[in-house]
């Protein structure tokens, strides 16, 4: 594989946050969509996590507390923590062997170092009083998503005026009249970037009469900063609210002065209008069962195709559905197959018959791995056919198509190829920003969800930036529909503990094992 493209994650990428100025069920909730954070802290909330017999907790402040095995930095990492996460805690502290401020016992396994980022005493520190979003890894997409139009926007610390905005803004009346315009226009109206209608009352309380963000990022050196960089390009950013400038509880058009802000996971703000929205792809995978099972066939990604029915005492009358079936179809094959008009279709189980030339047909391995008589669970990934089956033993329970590297079966070192073998996956987080400075192909993601690293920088994740499933398209990693990848996720071993934002598979053979072939 190409070094330095995303699927080729430096150590430091897994070891750090990334800079964000440096250098993929229902569908999720759109920008517009989040849960809001309130204009001042939940009095309801503070009560319930300071009960009596609540267990203590603790708390990560940056975006990198490690947990390690054993009270001492030279044990084996079992996972992280992200900025905001909460966990119990041990009562008492386990020492303090290169941690001036101790060691603790966290649940359901590990210690942190209460000295690289943490407080165990979450409850009365303010800090998680702004640091309230968390993933939620039951969605397709953990959090709301964005990618930046151009780099004409600056990485705002606090909410500026637009006088204030102007000289980092050449087209700051452009741009103040183009949220106008979204703000008032009707629900649906403006297309799918703006299409929920209902957003925050006003900013969260910590930015209100000019406040500013908490240093999440650890960019805002100073309270007088009014801003920190600027995004690339088409570069992704996941979302933890979104607002309009106006104060709390007007109308969200109301002064001409009012704009749209969005809330990065890094706690920087970036102007709405210089974002467009991610909506997950509609295109997931199946469950399988006894009753639907292999093998299933897809219509190719760029087809359609129109099932036929064949009815009458010998099947002399020919019926074509009224509507045709369209790329990425799912059916479920019976396994007979009939020369139809000239063109070999194959019968699915609801008694049509499909032209066999517009589909990709998905089987078992005709010979399964010997691990797979173990019982243990592994994923099979085909190359030829773009296509991902999960096992449970030699049973069959999921089936999705997906996008390999887009040099095919080309050589895995030397080109955009994925590569082939039997892995397992060694690491997995929530989300994890990948980056690539390749001449003519530099890119920065923010958060890619659901990442299942399984060998070097290759790994399975979701991908909110495409939706070309079924095709070739990645640097070598094994891109998932994101309804796909949060199942795939929850499914895989290692398992993430509550609370925890990354686990490493301790022992190796934790995690799942996966077989990439043609």
């Amino acid at each position: 594989m190409l070094a330095g493209v995303h699927c080729r994650k430096s150590p430091a990428a897994e070891l750090a946050p990334a800079n964000p100025m440096a250098a993929s069920a229902a569908p999720a909730a759109a920008l517009s969509d989040l849960a809001r954070v309130d204009a001042t802290p939940s009095d309801a909330d503070s009560e319930a996590s300071t009960d009596a017999g609540a267990p203590p907790r603790l708390g990560a402040k940056s975006q990198l507390v490690f947990v390690y095995g054993e009270p001492r930095k030279t044990s084996l990492r079992q996972g992280y923590l992200r900025a905001g996460a909460i966990v119990e805690r041990d009562a008492e502290p386990a020492g303090d062997e290169r941690c001036p401020l101790s060691w603790y016992s966290i649940r359901p396994r590990g210690y942190v170092c209460v000295s690289d980022g943490a407080s165990i005493d979450p409850d009365a520190d303010p800090f998680f009083k702004m640091v309230v979003r968390r993933p939620d890894l039951k969605a397709p997409l953990p959090y709301a998503y964005g990618v930046a139009k151009n780099s004409m926007s600056p990485f705002y610390t606090r909410i500026p005026t637009r006088k204030e905005a102007g000289p980092f803004e050449y087209d700051v009346d452009d741009a103040y009249a183009r949220s106008q315009r979204a703000l008032k226009a009707p629900v649906g109206d403006a297309g799918p970037e703006y299409d929920a209608g209902v957003w925050a009352d006003g900013p969260p309380w910590f930015l209100q009469d000019g406040g500013v963000v908490p240093n999440v990022s650890g960019l805002v050196a100073s309270t007088r900063a009014l801003h920190v960089g600027r995004p690339k390009t088409k570069e992704g950013f996941a979302i933890v609210s979104s607002f309009v400038s106006g104060p709390a509880g007007a109308p969200p058009d109301g002064g001409p002065d009012d704009r749209r802000y969005d809330l990065t996971t890094d706690y920087l703000l970036l102007p709405h209008d210089r974002l467009r929205e991610v909506r997950p792809s509609q295109f997931h995978g199946a469950t399988l069962d006894e009753q639907h099972g292999l093998p299933v066939a897809f219509v190719r990604p760029r087809r359609r195709t129109t099932p036929l029915r064949l009815e009458g005492e010998r099947g002399e009358k020919l019926l074509a559905d009224a509507t045709p079936a369209p790329p990425r179809t799912l059916f479920f094959l019976n396994g007979q197959s009939k020369w139809i008009a000239g063109s070999e279709h194959w019968g699915t189980t609801d008694g049509r018959w499909v032209k066999a030339a517009d589909l990709v047909r998905v089987e078992a391995p005709k010979i399964l791995p010997g691990f797979a008589h173990k019982g243990d669970k592994w994923i099979d990934v085909s190359i030829a056919r773009q296509s991902l089956i999960a096992f449970e033993g030699d049973k069959p329970v999921y089936v999705t198509l997906v996008s390999t590297g887009r040099d095919g079966l080309g050589d895995a070192e030397s080109t955009h190829a994925t590569i082939r073998g039997v892995y397992r996956i060694h690491t997995k987080h929530a989300t994890v920003t990948m980056a690539s400075s390749e001449v003519g192909e530099a890119f920065s993601l923010r958060d890619v969800p659901y990442v299942m690293y399984f060998e070097s920088g290759y790994a399975l994740h979701g991908a909110y930036w495409h939706d070309g499933f079924g095709e070739p398209r990645s640097h070598g990693c094994i891109n998932l529909p994101e309804i796909d990848a949060s199942w795939l996720f929850a499914w895989t071993g290692p398992e993430l503990p509550e609370g925890w934002h990354g686990v490493f598979a301790r022992p190796m053979t934790s995690g799942t094992q996966i077989w990439i072939h043609p």
